[in-house]
């Protein structure tokens, strides 16, 4: 059922006036008068641009079509008429398919939901040539003003779906607490101690690995004591970036008899669950049990982790549960018993993921769960005040070439020299589970997961 600002939207874009103080059942009234199939809608604009259109496809082209290409979603498909005469021309109606395997990982059973929203939105392609076309864009009948700038990617007419609101989290009424230690790698960042705080919001104990000579700082800008691991002299200050630290706790945890460590960076503000086509904070320590549980059903699945909160936006459709076979970055559950080690200087995540793959073993990137890792560089400390500095970026692309020559080359991403990865060799690596009769129809288990509202109430039917 729409909502009352829905039905008022709805109507203002089918050119339909004097509804802003008619109530449900008026609005009903209006809406099934004037739907858009019944009624052209009157709103037009002048001088409309010229479309050249070769087929019937969701491919449109105004003016020259040599600018720049921007994908328009709509809302729904009662706004297709509008747009179509807003453009002068016909086109055919496409929609973001949902992925044809969403839950792509075997015996996801016993374990949270992975569930994506129904909605099908209409998408189209357009290619427009320069100022003119975008004026006449931004001259639609947006819910807000839109400017539309060369820049511009992508548009949502005539709004954003809102998907979540805001003040929603995630949460457990008991603890739950990770069967494996988390250690979070820390370097000149006692001021600005992103990921530790993320992980005290969420009741996580978990080892902040930092210097000696750094002690004092981190506790005096309110790190515990009792949480901070002190790294020996002899590993520190070695030019090497986080190698040495890396491996340190990697020795710790597997002396303390653990089967598996968490390796975590320093900057990640936040964790949240995929769930809905929404990004929604969670303040438990599930985020952490979850992976373990279910990587533990495997023998041979030695890295796997949290994929980044920014490469997972709310909207798309194309969503899978876990991304197979590919890197591991910044938030890592790392199997003690792995043959490899960190090594080198730069670039350390891609070298053992892509070392673990070649050996013919799978890695998972869970998008269940996202870490909300900032931008390398974007924050001092760590590797930014070292090893990144003046040539930095350049020397750690070609350390990576130097290392995986038969499956990496140099690119430019974000206006920064960048390595691309082809992991496609090892895409069929597949994860020999344990037991399989063990994890064969299981129901669904949320770990005790609630969806809350910013009040502390409970979000009903989630």
């Amino acid at each position: 059922m729409l909502t009352l600002d829905q039905m008022r939207r709805k109507l203002k874009s089918w050119g339909v006036k004097n509804y802003s103080k008619v109530d449900r059942s008026g609005l009903e009234k209006m809406m099934r008068e004037n739907e858009p199939d019944s009624k052209e809608p009157e709103t037009t604009i002048t001088a409309p641009p010229v479309v050249v259109s070769t087929k019937l496809s969701n491919n449109v082209i105004l003016g020259d079509g040599t600018g720049q290409e921007i994908i328009l979603r709509l809302l729904d498909k009662s706004y297709v008429p509008y747009i179509k005469k807003q453009l002068g021309v016909d086109f055919a109606i496409k929609v973001e398919r949902d992925h044809e395997n969403p839950l792509n990982v075997p015996y996801w059973t016993g374990l949270p939901e992975w569930k994506l929203v129904d909605q099908q939105w209409p998408i189209i392609n357009l290619k427009i040539q320069g100022d003119r076309e975008r004026e006449l864009i931004s001259g639609w009948d947006w819910t807000e003003p839109t400017q539309i700038n060369p820049k511009t990617k992508s548009l949502w007419y005539p709004h954003r779906p809102v998907l979540k609101k805001e003040g929603q989290y995630w949460t457990t009424d008991e603890p739950v607490v990770p069967k494996y230690p988390i250690y979070v790698i820390s370097k000149g960042r006692w001021e600005k101690r992103l990921t530790s705080d993320s992980l005290i919001k969420m009741g996580v104990k978990h080892k902040l690995v930092i210097e000696g000579q750094e002690r004092e700082k981190y506790i005096e800008h309110g790190a515990d004591p009792d949480s901070l691991l002190i790294l020996p002299d002899e590993i520190c200050n070695m030019g090497q970036g986080s190698i040495p630290v890396r491996n340190f706790i990697w020795k710790h945890s597997t002396n303390r008899g653990y089967k598996r460590h968490w390796c975590l960076d320093d900057n990640i503000d936040g964790f949240f669950r995929f769930h809905n086509n929404t990004r929604t904070p969670v303040y438990s320590g599930v985020v952490f049990s979850v992976i373990e549980d279910y990587v533990d059903r495997f023998k041979n699945v030695y890295l796997s982790g949290l994929n980044y909160f920014s490469f997972c936006p709310d909207i798309s459709k194309r969503r899978v549960l876990c991304q197979k076979n590919t890197r591991i970055y910044s938030c890592i559950l790392i199997q003690n018993d792995c043959e490899h080690r960190w090594r080198g200087r730069y670039n350390e995540d891609t070298d053992l993921s892509l070392r673990v793959l070649k050996d013919g073993h799978p890695t998972m990137l869970f998008n269940l769960f996202l870490c909300n890792k900032q931008t390398t560089m974007s924050c001092k400390g760590g590797n930014t005040d070292s090893i990144y500095q003046g040539d930095g970026l350049q020397k750690k692309l070609d350390s990576l070439i130097e290392q995986h020559p038969d499956c990496v080359r140099g690119t430019v991403k974000f206006k920064k020299v960048h390595h691309q990865v082809n992991y496609k060799p090892w895409a069929g690596n597949e994860a020999i589970c344990e037991d399989p009769e063990k994890y064969t129809g299981l129901s669904v288990n949320e770990y005790g997961m609630k969806l809350m509202m910013g009040n502390g109430n409970v979000v009903a039917n989630e």
